[in-house]
């Protein structure tokens, strides 16, 4: 890690533990993946189990998706901030996918919320007994 002579006090440290923890996380969801689709699903039915499945595979490879579109769909116009002009067409492209992407997840997150929340408020009906007496 290259020496940041005049950076603010505790800058290493700070990059360091966004490091540190960006690998945690990355090997957290990786382990989680993993786990979720090979989970025993032996009190599931295979139907179930299936789409139990595509769910986990889904939600891990989403983000992947979504990044890699934003990152293809983000601008490379140079941006001038305080007079300094920033060109690298890779970091503009990544800075769009990052807040794109932020954007898109949550907005999936409040749709799913939403939709799963209303699927199970229907009312579900009682199976009548015609049993007499």
């Amino acid at each position: 890690m290259p020496m940041l002579d005049d950076a603010p006090l505790y800058v290493e440290v700070a990059l360091i533990a966004i490091y540190v923890l960006t690998a945690i996380t990355l090997g957290l969801s990786v382990w989680s993946a993993v786990h979720g689709f090979t989970a025993h699903d032996h009190h599931l039915r295979p139907q179930e189990a299936t789409h139990r499945r595509i769910a986990v595979l889904s939600a891990f490879l989403l983000p992947f998706v979504v990044m890699v579109i934003t990152f293809l769909l983000g601008s490379s116009e140079p941006v001038n901030v305080n007079g300094v002009s920033f060109d690298n067409t890779f970091w503009l492209k990544a800075s769009d996918m990052f807040v794109y992407t932020a954007i898109i997840l949550i907005v999936v997150c409040f749709v799913i919320v939403a939709v799963a929340k209303f699927r199970h408020s229907t009312p579900r009906q009682q199976p009548t007994s015609h049993s007499c007496c």
